[in-house]
């Protein structure tokens, strides 16, 4: 059927894993799909030739320069996308391990206060990346969620709601169904918010 087949099918290859291993997640880096990349070793046995061009020196210690400035670029990217996933398990745990609308209140913002670096690293971090859980891939942004205070100063998670409201719909009487006034009043009497 690929033949006639105009739809492009991509396949997400998560970034993260987190496995579930006695009642503790562990987060698990997919390096898999990402090339190693390593200084050649003729060019490192051509600067200690004493014979070689001074220019052709000269390149040679520049590109090795700019290559060790990348691939400790590369190991600082892995590390933080490390730290990001960890900590990011560490506080979303229960929704990573229940379900998604147990997701708490988190910003980039947050996260990047608790883990002492900038707010637009952490936006780095997980843009485009994704994480393979025990309920399912999602996004690693997934993992950030707004909230909503209730009446009594609580946060409370947006995910939540909208679990709530799809509760509340798949209980109604569907031959009475459910008006979007009555869904604001039922969600203001549980969460005591202000209509």
């Amino acid at each position: 059927g690929r033949n006639y087949s105009t739809q492009f099918v991509q396949r997400i290859i998560p970034d993260v894993a987190v496995k579930e291993k006695n009642q503790v997640l562990e987060v698990i880096i997919n390096n898999e799909y990402f090339p190693v990349i390593v200084i050649s070793k003729v060019y490192r046995q051509m600067l200690k030739k004493d014979n070689l061009d001074p220019a052709a020196r000269e390149f040679i210690e520049n590109k090795m320069r700019a290559a060790r400035e990348l691939l400790r670029a590369v190991g600082k990217r892995a590390t933080t996308l490390r730290r990001v996933s960890e900590k990011l398990v560490e506080i979303q745990q229960d929704a990573i391990k229940e379900d998604f609308s147990f997701l708490k209140p988190l910003t980039f913002a947050k996260l990047a206060k608790q883990l002492g670096i900038h707010e637009t690293t952490v936006c780095r971090a997980v843009m485009n990346k994704y994480i393979d859980t025990p309920c399912g891939i999602v996004a690693l942004k997934g993992l950030f969620t707004a909230k909503i205070n209730d009446g009594h100063g609580q946060a409370v998670s947006v995910n939540y709601i909208k679990k709530t409201i799809k509760e509340l719909i798949q209980q109604e009487d569907k031959k009475h169904p459910l008006s979007d006034e009555n869904i604001t009043k039922l969600l203001s009497a549980r969460f005591n918010l202000k209509a």
